[in-house]
Parts: structure tokens; C-alpha cells; sequence
């Protein structure tokens, strides 16, 4: 009975748990969830979080909060980068849990601290064998560790351009954006997926344009277009985010689709020009030239857009005021807020509200007793 008693415990004991530098797995698990990887002390725990990274019999999920972890300490756990770049080729099965994925996903929290990595990372990304996920994440990877590699940009723009695979086009015009105007070289596919029949890769294309700066000037006759007939707003309005982008060069261009049909393409423009902030006259005179507009929406932006030009509150808060007996609850909201900005040129506009007190729609009155509250403050 003895025996048996003895080969039950013996059976039945817990498994010895893992010692990774002098520290069980267990320490490790709640370590990781508590290094601050801002923090330089942090540095001395890379040893061990890269031991975990590289022991093959531990569980995926505690190696890969390992990987990420070291990926957030950045150039604390710079050292790590060649573990990471290592496995880049074990695809794991399932590949969506296994070392290829979170060595990519780490090393897109390296950022520019990867740059050595950024050639491996491109490999990964061409091959056809590399599962999806993982090509769609060496994107991201790339677009983190940014243009100080020349490897990067090359390849972004080749998948930028190519149609075979779009949701991949589609990460690699993204990613082109993210990396400023050191992607100007990236200008001329970026036009081109301006005509894309995808909503989405128009509208990406044109985000990414806009974040070129002026590098975007050649684009602005494209943008233009997509600001004028493109039938998605979301693209209409990143193409009038990219144009405000570019700058004040391409303000002639623009001027004359203030007489547009299309109130919204009307309320773009002037909201483009109060994006310059610069005393020009000329725009200026553009915005004014609004005040009158038949559209509310397109008169309270051109009201905007002169405080963000002129920074003169005066001239415009009496008009201001007045905008707040328009139907639209959501533009009433916006004029209070924009009497708010003006500060102390709001209180010539005080006249004008006491009087539409008296006024015979109740939400109206709500309006202009919190407008009154505002310019009291």
C-alpha cells in the first residue's frame, strides 16, 4: 500500500517550472508586466527577455510578450534586434502564432533601432510563400523603421504599385505617407492610385501625398480633381487635407472652385485657405467673399477660416452670432464654439445676441444663452 501510495505522489508532483536567467517563468511573466521601456534601468532585463525569445520549448504566447516587450525598450534592448532578424524565417505552425509574426511585429516596435533589420524585413515582404499576415505586418515593420534605410522606400513603392495584391497596395501607399517627405520619390505612383476604382486607395494615396509637404506640389493638379468629382467624401477630404498640406502654392488653382456648384467642395476650399494662417490679402478677400454664401455651413467656415488668416476676431463675431438661428443643431454648436475662440473681440457680438433672445424658436434661444455664457467667461 506504501508503494502505492509513493508512485501516486511521485506521479501526481507538478512539473518543474522553467529557470530562465536564475528566474522562474513565472517572475518573468509578472516582470513583463511591469517594465517601464522608458525606463534605463529596464535595460538589464534584455538578457533574459532574449533567453525567452530563444527557448524553442516555452509557450509562443510568453516568447512572443517577450519579443514585444524587448521591441518596446527600444535602444535599451537594441541588442535584441539580431534575435528578432533571425527569426524571420521561422513561420511557425499556425503561422498567425508563431516566431516569423511577433519577430516582425517587435521589430516594428524597434523602429529606426531595426534599420540593419530593414533588408530581411523586405525579404520577407516579396516572398509569395510568406503568409498573408506577415506581409501585411513586414509593411508595417517597414514603414516603422522608417527611410534610414534605402531599402525601404524601394520596396514600399513597388508594392505601391502593384495591383496583383491590394490589400498589400494598399498598407504600402499608407506606409509611403508615414514616412514624410523623405518619400518624394514615391510621388508619381501615388498620383496614379488617385484614379484607382478603390475608394480606399484613393483615399490613402491622397493622405500620403498630403504628407509629403510642398515635395506634393507636382500632385496638386491631381489632388484638384479628386477635391472637385470624386463621389466618396472621405476622399474628397483627405485630397483637400493633402492640397492644405502642399501649401499656399497651389492657392490659384484652388480659388476658382469657390464658385463651385457644390456647397461642400465651396465649404473645402475656404476651410483650405484658414489652414494657411498667412495675412495674405489675397486669401483674405477669398474668404470674405464666403460670408454671404447661400450654405451655412460654407458661410460659418469662411468666418473661421478669416480668425485663423487675420487672428481678428471683430469684424467677423456679429455674423458669427447670427449663424446661430440656422436649422442645423451642429452648426449652432460650431459658432458658439468659434465666439468662444475669439476671446474678448466676442463681445461686440453682444448686441446681437440679447436681441435674438426674443427670438420664437426655443433652440435658437438655447444657443445664444450659452454663447452669452462663453464671451462672459
Amino acid at each position: 500500500m506504501a508503494v502505492v501510495l509513493l508512485l501516486f505522489v511521485a506521479w501526481s508532483a507538478p512539473p518543474e517550472e522553467p529557470v530562465i536567467a536564475g528566474e522562474t517563468l513565472t517572475v518573468w511573466r509578472e516582470r513583463m508586466n511591469q517594465i517601464d521601456p522608458a525606463d534605463p534601468q529596464s535595460a538589464r532585463w534584455t538578457p533574459g527577455l532574449t533567453a525567452i525569445v530563444e527557448t524553442e520549448s516555452l509557450p509562443w504566447f510568453t516568447r512572443r510578450q517577450a519579443a514585444l516587450t524587448l521591441g518596446r525598450m527600444g535602444l535599451l534592448a537594441a541588442d535584441a534586434v539580431p534575435v528578432m532578424r533571425r527569426h524571420l524565417n521561422d513561420v511557425g505552425d499556425p503561422p498567425d502564432a508563431g516566431p516569423q509574426l511577433w519577430a516582425l511585429k517587435a521589430l516594428a516596435l524597434f523602429g529606426p533601432v531595426a534599420r540593419d533589420a530593414a533588408p530581411d524585413v523586405a525579404r520577407v515582404l516579396k516572398s509569395p510563400s510568406t503568409p498573408a499576415l506577415s506581409r501585411l505586418t513586414a509593411v508595417d515593420a517597414l514603414s516603422q523603421i522608417g527611410p534610414g534605410h534605402p531599402v525601404v522606400i524601394p520596396t514600399l513603392i513597388a508594392f505601391a504599385g502593384d495591383q496583383s495584391a491590394p490589400d498589400l497596395r494598399r498598407a504600402a501607399i499608407e506606409a509611403l505617407g508615414m514616412s514624410g517627405p523623405a518619400a518624394a520619390s514615391a510621388l508619381p505612383v501615388l498620383v496614379r492610385a488617385l484614379d484607382d476604382s478603390d475608394e480606399n486607395v484613393r483615399r490613402e494615396a491622397a493622405t500620403s501625398l498630403g504628407k509629403l509637404g510642398p515635395n506634393g506640389e507636382p500632385a496638386q493638379f491631381a489632388l484638384l480633381e479628386r477635391l472637385a468629382i470624386d463621389e466618396i467624401p472621405a476622399v474628397q477630404d483627405a485630397a483637400a487635407t493633402a492640397l492644405a498640406a502642399i501649401g499656399p502654392v497651389v492657392g490659384p488653382q484652388l480659388l476658382p472652385l469657390l464658385e463651385s456648384d457644390d456647397a461642400e467642395t465651396r465649404r473645402r476650399v475656404v476651410t483650405i485657405l484658414g489652414t494657411w494662417r498667412a495675412s495674405s490679402r489675397l486669401w483674405v478677400m477669398a474668404v470674405q467673399s464666403r460670408w454671404d454664401d447661400p450654405s451655412p455651413a460654407v458661410r460659418l467656415a469662411a468666418l473661421e477660416a478669416a480668425w485663423q488668416i487675420t487672428a481678428r476676431g471683430e469684424p467677423i463675431a456679429r455674423r458669427i452670432a447670427a449663424e446661430l438661428t440656422v436649422d442645423d443643431r451642429q452648426l449652432r454648436i460650431a459658432a458658439v464654439r468659434l465666439l468662444a475662440r475669439l476671446g474678448a473681440e466676442a463681445k461686440s457680438a453682444e448686441p446681437v445676441l440679447r436681441e435674438l433672445l426674443q427670438h420664437d424658436r426655443t433652440d435658437v434661444r438655447l444657443a445664444v444663452e450659452k454663447a452669452l455664457e462663453v464671451i462672459d467667461e
